[in-house]
């Protein structure tokens, strides 16, 4: 091969500095053309240029009752990108509103939000510019806080309350991120200045992927914004109940679209006040509740229903070291008009979305029931401690629905602290009326461990007495109980009291005769004799809770047996 000429490498390098040449003018020209742009972006589609076409579209959108306020805007051309800082949304009290009920309706309540920095890239400027959609390829915010004051009293259809109606375009965002961002709620309070929290949720992050944001619904947040894959977590959340008595408080919760899980640390429900004071401000006799709960973990939970209040469907709910502490002063006067407690299948049938649970499960769990009657010193008390239960087919389906099965709750717990009892539950949920069937046994204990519970209340205490086992079962149909209950214990010995002291006087001596030496059989099996069978009858009276008139009916089988 012959070497290449000088001309045509004198050529070649020529070439090569022209198209550099040209190459750099396209660059620069590129350059000038995207900081052109942008000048002109800043300072056509400025701070101020950009709030009077965002407030046209909220004005119209909102009739007249919002509006933003937009620190200083960015723009870049070269990344199709702007920069928004100290974004703030506000209610104009003064604005005109429609005299129509709906408007009327939406007037209750004002929101308020402001986001330290706002950012968009991969802004599409065309559909923008005509007004037709905003699309982005990601969308950032960080530090929202979004503000909601309702005034009033709110009804059920307030959930049509939305800041928008129909003039807003609407939103495609590849991804969306949503760092530190904190959620509050409050009602207006005349004799609280200013309005104390109601809701609050804060340290709020969030990363979407393919979302669209559905600005005529923007009320329905599970609608309205989802994506494909959605990660969220949050620092905390505290609900106080409008009366100031009760709060609600949640620890770091994670949540999931990929695996379906949502999993919420230290979960509390507790009294804000101390006892005497909760009971004084109630006026009457009510449950007091102190819960909580170390970890609770969802799964298989479908979340975008969820989040939308379609339905509240799961796979498995797992709580694990649940704890419930339960008090009742009956010294207060009951209330009036005194509803009776909902039952588990009216619960059921009262939810007005459907729900579906196949499986929850409580690990180490404990409850403590106490009640003060007006004849006694103290209160009485019982505990069930290292519960373990697991509850299947928790629904609410239709009742015409093929082979409904019913909730069946398998558990076990120590009684008092002492005796095993294992028990199982078959409750239909869709039934009309109070009907199920329980069964169960409980292992050797003391008898003496239930004085805490029977002195205070009933006057009477065991002084001596072990139970080797029980076994029972009973099936309720229309709230009336049927069943049996065999046992055999030994060396059961009893006495009244003065309930209101726990002292014997001459009274209650005489009365501990009778009971002891004529009434409670001591043992069973009788000597030489075949055992004794308790029966349980009893029936459902208005005022009852689910778990006392378990007890009671339980209760009747127990006296029955031991010849009471």
């Amino acid at each position: 091969m012959s070497a290449p000429s000088p001309d045509s490498q004198i050529s070649r390098g020529r070439l090569l500095r022209t198209a550099g040449r040209w190459a750099a003018l396209l660059v620069l020209l590129l350059g000038a053309g995207a900081l052109t742009t942008d000048l002109l972006l800043e300072t056509i589609v400025g701070t101020d240029t950009l709030e009077t076409f965002v407030n046209d579209r909220l004005s119209r959108a909102t009739n007249g009752r919002y509006h933003v306020e937009v620190g200083a805007v960015e723009w870049s051309v070269w990344n199709r990108s702007v920069r928004a800082e100290g974004v703030v949304l506000r209610s104009d009290s003064t604005s005109h509103r429609s005299p129509d009920a709906s408007d009327k309706q939406r007037s209750n309540t004002q929101y308020t939000a402001r986001i330290a920095t706002l950012q968009l890239e991969g802004l599409h400027l065309w559909p923008l510019l005509r007004r037709q959609a905003v699309s982005v390829e990601t969308m950032t915010l960080q530090r929202p806080l979004l503000r909601k004051l309702r005034h009033g009293h709110t009804s059920p259809d307030e959930g049509q309350d939305s800041l928008v109606q129909k003039q807003l375009p609407p939103m495609a965002i590849r991804h969306l991120e949503i760092r530190q961002g904190t959620l509050v709620a409050r009602a207006a309070n005349a004799d609280a200045v200013p309005p104390m929290p109601v809701d609050s949720l804060w340290g709020l992050s969030l990363s979407a992927t393919g979302v669209h944001i559905d600005t005529t619904g923007l009320h329905e947040t599970g609608r309205s914004l989802w994506g494909e894959r959605v990660r969220a977590s949050a620092d905390g959340y505290r609900r106080v109940s409008s009366n100031r008595l009760f709060a609600i408080r949640l620890g770091k919760m994670t949540a999931s679209s990929g695996d379906s899980s949502l999993v919420v640390e230290n979960v509390q429900a507790h009294p804000t006040v101390p006892d005497a004071e909760y009971m004084q401000r109630h006026g009457h006799r009510t449950n007091r509740f102190n819960a909580s709960v170390r970890r609770v973990c969802l799964q298989g939970i479908d979340l975008r229903r969820a989040l939308s209040g379609d339905a509240l469907l799961l796979r498995t709910a797992v709580l694990d070291s649940l704890r419930v502490d339960v008090y009742r002063d009956n010294r207060l006067p009951p209330p009036h008009p005194d509803p009776s407690p909902s039952m588990p299948h009216e619960i059921a049938q009262s939810q007005r979305r459907p729900v579906q649970i196949d499986t929850i499960r409580v690990a180490n769990g404990a409850v403590r029931y106490a009640k003060w009657d007006s004849a006694a010193a103290t209160p009485g008390h019982i505990s069930f401690e290292d519960i373990d239960a697991t509850i299947r087919h928790v629904t609410n389906r239709p009742p015409d629905a093929p082979s409904p099965r019913p909730a069946i709750i398998d558990a076990t717990t120590r009684v008092a602290g002492a005796g095993l009892l294992t028990t199982t539950i078959r409750l239909p949920l869709r039934s009309p009326s109070l009907t199920f069937s329980y069964e169960g046994r409980m292992g050797s204990m003391d008898a003496r461990a239930f004085n805490d519970t029977l002195v205070p209340l009933s006057g009477v205490r065991i002084t001596d007495g072990q139970v080797d086992n029980l076994r029972f079962a009973a099936q309720i149909e229309d709230g009336v109980a049927h069943g049996t209950v065999h046992g055999t214990y030994r060396s059961l010995k009893m006495e009244t009291v003065n309930a209101n002291k726990g002292r014997r006087g001459v009274g209650t001596r005489l009365r501990s005769f009778v009971l002891d030496k004529l009434m409670v059989k001591s043992r069973n099996p009788p000597n030489d004799a075949p055992p004794r069978t308790g029966t349980i009858e009893h029936e459902y009276e208005d005022g009852d809770t689910f778990f006392k008139f378990l007890w009671h009916s339980l209760r009747t089988g127990l006296y029955s047996l031991i010849g009471l």
